[in-house]
This record gives C-alpha cells, sequence and structure tokens, in this order.
C-alpha cells in the first residue's frame, strides 16, 4: 500500500501504475498528485483499489474565514492590543 499525502513529486507515477499492474504493490492513495487536477485520461483513474482524495479541504469558505481571524487575532495578542 503507498499513501501520497505531500506536494510536490515524490514517485514516479509511470512506475507506480506498473507496481499496481503487476501486484507489487496492493493499492495507493493519494491526497496530491503531480498533475492537479488529475486529467480524464490518467491511468490511476482506472484501479478500484486507489483512492484520490481532495487537497482542498482548507480552501472551504468557513477554513479560510476562520483561518483570516485566526491570524488577526494572533496578531492582536502579539502587539498587545
Amino acid at each position: 500500500m503507498y499513501y501520497e499525502c505531500r506536494q510536490g513529486p515524490l514517485i514516479d507515477e509511470e512506475s507506480l501504475i506498473s507496481s499496481l499492474n503487476n501486484g507489487k504493490i496492493f493499492g495507493a492513495g493519494f491526497d496530491v498528485l503531480k498533475v492537479e487536477p488529475l486529467p480524464s485520461t490518467s491511468k490511476l483513474l482506472g484501479f478500484d483499489n486507489v483512492i484520490l482524495g481532495s487537497d482542498n479541504a482548507n480552501h472551504l469558505a468557513a477554513a479560510t474565514e476562520y483561518e483570516h481571524k485566526n491570524t488577526i487575532k494572533n496578531l492582536f495578542e502579539a502587539l498587545c492590543v
């Protein structure tokens, strides 16, 4: 099993696809990919044992609002305001 959870190229996707095809790796999961969004022609989409997640949870409106409010709160606290 392989899980990719960091930004940037870490593995050779073609080698991973080959390893999935020949059974050397049982499955894989990604929340970041070398190319995003993943092209509809990607071979990774053809596997039942590959899980593709979203790396965009922090871009939700509520998360962005929290991040901004928390940043301002921390700034005011640091400035003793």
